[in-house]
């Protein structure tokens, strides 16, 4: 018998290692993802800080008023740097997604090909098979015929 040749195999492979590498990529992108978020989060409690050492004074110099209120803008502008950096991640993300969910559909259509090809290849073998054991018996009975 046989054995089942499925003659887009290359490309069932090809998409494969496509999937895992856009997976891979996505799984990276979805790491920084969570990082910008702990950055987003340690940057807000750090301005919490700094506004709550500011409600602890009971008296401000000139020096320290525009100290604080630099500092605090420095904190809000790298807060903002960071969110921003995090929605540029988040829609890479979602593109990245797309791209994995595109190439995993491409694959699977591929293998239900493989399958439907494989559900052929089975009959036809069948077939063949069923025709070389009708013929056998045929020739059978006729030798037990010839020798009566």
């Amino acid at each position: 018998m046989k054995k089942f040749i499925y003659k887009y195999e290359r490309l069932l492979n090809i998409r494969e290692i496509e999937e895992k590498r856009e997976y891979a990529i996505l799984t990276k992108i979805r790491n920084q993802v969570k990082l910008k978020e702990e950055e987003q989060i340690n940057k807000k409690e750090e301005i919490n800080i700094t506004e709550n050492t500011i409600k602890n004074f009971d008296k401000f110099t000139i020096e320290e008023l525009k100290y604080f209120a630099a500092l605090l803008s420095e904190q809000n502008k790298e807060l903002e740097k960071i969110i921003v950096e995090k929605r540029d991640l988040i829609k890479k993300e979602k593109e990245q997604e797309k791209k994995v969910i595109e190439i995993s559909r491409a694959k699977k259509t591929l293998e239900k090909l493989k399958e439907k090809h494989r559900i052929i290849f089975n009959k036809e073998e069948e077939k063949k098979l069923n025709k070389f054991l009708d013929e056998l018996g045929t020739q059978k009975f006729l030798n037990n015929r010839e020798r009566i």
